[in-house]
């Protein structure tokens, strides 16, 4: 259930993306990226988890650079890289 939540946090921050509320957007995905973080250290041997980890890093790096944070969105685009990596 924790994962079908995060995903319900994505959907509704992509729309809000889209509506051009970043600040809103930005809110909801790090919600997200809170289940999905639980989520992957519980176990990080389950590839789903840690690859709905990756995707939050990459949604949070696009907001941040849509605000000009841009410090914060290379923060969020190398997280998400370290997890492919791996």
């Amino acid at each position: 259930w924790q994962r079908d939540l995060s995903i319900s946090y994505n959907n509704v921050g992509g729309i809000l993306q889209r509506q051009g509320d970043l600040a809103g957007a930005l809110e909801v995905y790090r919600a997200s990226l809170a289940v999905r973080e639980t989520l992957a250290v519980r176990d990080p041997s389950n590839s789903q988890w840690q690859r709905d980890l990756s995707t939050s890093y990459d949604n949070l790096g696009g907001i941040l650079q849509g605000q000009g944070d841009l410090a914060g969105a290379l923060e969020s685009y190398e997280a998400s890289l370290a997890i492919i990596e791996t």
